[in-house]
């Protein structure tokens, strides 16, 4: 794995494998599935709908997800979309969409190379 690459992305490799107990094998197994949680996908639809309490779910989910993998940048966004969210401003909140595709498609694209 390459983890300088991840580092670039906002990776925090170190914290993420202590989350992991050390077991490294398993971090990266995590890191590798990463593309394929839908809560990114459901995020965006339910933003599309304008459905500010189903967004707030999968922003919530995908915030605890990214800090679990010691996913930096990409959770300090969703940290902030979340807050938005939590608090009906789905506007507000719509600011953050463009910044969020951004930092999760360089991620994937790092994450599928692997």
């Amino acid at each position: 794995m390459n983890i300088s690459k991840l580092a670039a992305a906002g990776v925090d490799y170190e914290d993420g494998l202590n989350r992991f107990c050390g077991k490294e094998e398993l971090y990266q197994k995590y890191i590798l599935r990463f593309p394929q949680q839908k809560e990114y996908h459901q995020l965006l639809a339910a933003i599309g709908k304008k459905d500010c309490k189903e967004a707030f779910e999968y922003a919530h989910a995908l915030k605890g997800i990214t800090g679990n993998l010691s996913f930096i940048e990409l959770r300090k966004i969703l940290t902030e979309l979340t807050e938005e969210l939590k608090s009906g401003n789905l506007e507000a909140a719509g600011k953050y969409v463009p910044m969020l595709e951004k930092e999760y498609q360089a991620l994937v694209e790092i994450i599928e190379e692997q």
